[in-house]
């Protein structure tokens, strides 16, 4: 069992991390980065795509309904929602940001025990992406801040 779950986060963290310098800042900020400094409107949807679609996807796929299943299968709520969430947050790689990502894997969790469907977490997980995308492309580096 334990193996299956380390191939399983080994394979997420290599699709996740298929550039691992666009990854290695907390809060991508190279994603912010990319649309800020965008040349074209098509840099700004492939850096929303990536960060607010295929991320969320993939992450929800594996954190949730995989791996958060097994675990939910064998122990407890609290037990997987947190085996899973500091999972998810060392996936982020950022010591910093395991304090910010470790409640909101615990919050998509039991967003989807309550749900029972993997849509709610995913819609969740996407918004939260896309505002904190938005937010530090457009607000945050703007001249008055």
């Amino acid at each position: 069992f334990s193996l299956v779950l380390l191939a399983g986060l080994i394979a997420v963290l290599i699709l996740m991390n298929f550039d691992l310098d666009h990854w290695s800042s907390p809060g991508s900020e190279k994603i912010s980065q990319s649309v800020r400094h965008a040349s074209s409107a098509f840099v700004i949807v492939i850096s929303l795509v990536q960060a607010c679609l295929t991320g969320v996807l993939v992450e929800e796929l594996f954190f949730r309904a995989f791996l958060f299943n097994c675990l939910r299968s064998k122990m407890p709520f609290f037990g997987a929602a947190f085996i899973s969430s500091f999972l998810w947050a060392l996936a982020h790689e950022s010591i910093f940001g395991m304090f910010w990502y470790l409640p909101e894997g615990f919050i998509l969790a039991y967003v989807y025990e309550r749900s029972g469907r993997l849509l709610a977490p995913l819609f969740n997980h996407f918004f939260w992406n896309f505002s904190l995308l938005c937010i530090n492309a457009f607000v945050l580096s703007s001249p008055k801040f």
